[in-house]
């Protein structure tokens, strides 16, 4: 089947303005993590959940925390920027 890492970033409230299940770029550009899923609607709690596999996957694994939290930001960020203000 091959590796996939789940990646789960709990915040202390929610600083998303989508309700939106499931949010995916395309062409993430040199960011990895580009499949996210909003856990917030069925949970309640501010928790987005990240896809990552293969050679990705095996790359994410060799950074350390505060490099993957800064992927996780930057990702982030542009779903943040393309949304309407």
């Amino acid at each position: 089947m091959g590796l996939l890492d789940k990646l789960w970033f709990r915040f202390e409230q929610v600083v998303w303005r989508d309700d939106a299940l499931m949010w995916t770029w395309v062409d993430s550009g040199d960011n990895p993590l580009s499949e996210w899923f909003n856990l917030e609607p069925v949970t309640g709690e501010p928790i987005l959940l990240n896809l990552v596999g293969a050679a990705t996957a095996r790359d994410v694994a060799t950074r350390s925390d505060a490099e993957v939290i800064e992927l996780a930001r930057a990702a982030l960020q542009a779903f943040v920027d393309a949304q309407p203000g």
